[in-house]
């Protein structure tokens, strides 16, 4: 299970943050689409065309993108 503060924290540091679900789904969150809901620790995740809540004990594990980060 991944901590809600920390992902947080990375996603604010880093800008962009990919994260697995245990359904195997992967999320590419970026700081200008990805709100939190700190009641409820969900992530929201407007990905354009379509809106995703994303439970946070729902996923695996988290990595940061560091190629092109400069």
């Amino acid at each position: 299970m991944v901590d809600y503060e920390s992902l947080k924290k990375a996603i604010v540091e880093f800008g962009e943050v990919m994260v697995k679900m245990g359904s195997g789904d992967v999320f590419e969150l970026h700081k200008h689409n990805t709100k939190f809901d700190d009641a409820t620790k969900t992530i929201i995740l407007d990905a354009g065309n379509e809106t995703y809540w994303i439970d946070v004990n729902h996923i695996e594990y988290y990595w940061i993108h560091k190629v092109g980060k400069e």
